[in-house]
């Protein structure tokens, strides 16, 4: 986990992929073969989310669909997320973005 404070998302998505591609461009030499290296990351904004809890899900969740093709930096943009009204969680979603 790497929390960037006074961050806005579009920032925040920018040192991810930055990250994503200094890593997709390393290789490990100390193994007994070279191994390339791959970077995934779900990212969230506490901007949007202020329950640590939600934002950490969020993320978590973010980070799943990146890991299902690997190598990938998605947002919370791209994710549904549980709308909340009145302190309770609704049946129905909400697509950011």
């Amino acid at each position: 986990m790497i929390l960037l404070p006074a961050t806005l998302l579009d920032e925040a998505l920018t040192i991810a992929e930055r990250l994503r591609a200094v890593m997709e461009k390393s290789t490990l030499t100390e193994a007994p073969q070279p191994l390339k290296l791959t970077f995934s990351a779900g990212v969230a904004c506490s901007t949007e989310h202020q329950e640590v809890e939600q934002l950490c899900r969020i993320a978590d969740r973010a980070l799943y669909l990146a890991k299902q093709t690997r190598n990938r930096v998605v947002s919370q943009e791209a994710i549904a997320v549980p709308v909340k009204e009145n302190n309770l969680t609704m049946d129905r979603f909400e697509t950011n973005g």
